[in-house]
């Protein structure tokens, strides 16, 4: 698997800062300005990254180029194992607050001079690497990525990742009631793009469906 293959870079790249001092976070890391002994990484710091990752590749993988997930995924992880994790009352929270901060400012940057409307503008409209074939086992990633960009990361954190109204409606800044209507705007829509397909079944059986796919491609 590609984050199999990717692990052991993360790792280092990890590692390398760690023996840096550039982490508070961990009870060992806290305790000694240096790795464990052996420069072994900290096992907290180790099962976070090993956690983390795959969950940040797949958020990124559905709305960046193949070149620029990596980074992406590694610079959130690196964010997030900066700060005390004892400090989080909810660690999942925080993790994809930064994901999302890092995906606005990412877009920001290819949009020198021109405002970036995440409550509009689709990741389709912005990305020309994204693959945009909409074959029978994708239709439902590839439709999400035509929806405005809050209502996409709305629909795969809720499904996808699982996240409690209130828990999504912190980690992407927003209301309960304006995460709602980012759901259900973003269901309605993509029922509609995806035709007959979705028009036979209900929303639990659509956000089930939604959920898997996101997870699995």
């Amino acid at each position: 698997m590609v984050v199999d293959q990717e692990y052991p870079t993360v790792c280092a790249r990890v590692h390398a800062l760690a023996r840096g001092g550039a982490f508070g976070y961990g009870r060992a890391m806290a305790k000694a300005k240096q790795p464990p002994k052996g420069g072994a990484m900290d096992p907290e710091v180790a099962a976070t990254v090993r956690e983390s990752y795959p969950k940040l590749r797949r958020f990124f993988a559905k709305k960046v180029g193949p070149a620029e997930v990596q980074d992406l995924a590694q610079d959130t992880l690196l964010t997030f194992l900066e700060k005390d994790r004892a400090t989080m009352d909810d660690p999942r929270r925080f993790l994809f607050g930064i994901a999302r901060n890092k995906l606005l400012q990412h877009f920001d940057r290819r949009r020198p001079g021109k405002t970036f409307d995440s409550q509009v503008m689709s990741v389709r409209q912005l990305s020309t690497t994204l693959g945009t074939k909409l074959d029978r086992s994708t239709r439902i990633v590839e439709g999400m990525r035509g929806l405005p960009l809050e209502w996409q990361m709305a629909l795969e954190l809720r499904y996808g990742e699982g996240m409690k109204i209130n828990e999504l409606a912190a980690a992407v800044d927003k209301s309960p009631a304006q995460v709602k209507r980012y759901i259900r705007s973003g269901l309605d829509q993509l029922r509609e793009t995806l035709g007959e397909d979705a028009q036979a079944v209900d929303d639990e059986a659509l956000a089930a469906k939604l959920g898997a796919e996101y997870r699995e491609s």
